[in-house]
């Protein structure tokens, strides 16, 4: 498959949203739930996310029933060196995906879905 290319039409502020797995969310000792970076990192180096705008929260929910879903925006994942391009599947407009830009070190894609995880916020 050729590289991915960023879709500028999705405009930084645009809101994502990823379904995290319950294995992928850890409690810290005050409580507080977040995703860990293994919800942002996969072994073909894309992970999906839909845009807010064009789906529902209880389509999502429902499409991934031991899931939570994490909010984030386009801005934050290329922030960290990441690009985000639209994928449609099965007939649903809403679905991109985020890469890493192309050349990026393996240490670097760890370490950037880490960051990327704590800036995810996880929805009630």
């Amino acid at each position: 498959m050729s590289p991915r290319q960023n879709d500028p039409a999705i405009s930084d502020d645009t809101v994502l949203w990823r379904a995290i797995p319950n294995s992928h969310i850890c409690r810290g000792d005050d409580g507080t739930e977040r995703s860990e970076s293994w919800a942002f990192l996969s072994d073909d180096s894309e992970v999906s996310a839909w845009i807010a705008t064009e789906t529902d929260i209880q389509t999502l929910r429902a499409r991934f029933p031991n899931s939570r879903i994490a909010e984030f925006t386009a801005g934050e994942a290329r922030e960290y060196g990441n690009i985000v391009a639209r994928d449609p599947v099965e007939g649903d407009a809403s679905h991109v995906v985020i890469c890493p830009t192309s050349g990026k070190p393996a240490k670097r894609i760890r370490k950037d879905a880490r960051r990327l995880a704590s800036k995810a916020r996880l929805l009630p």
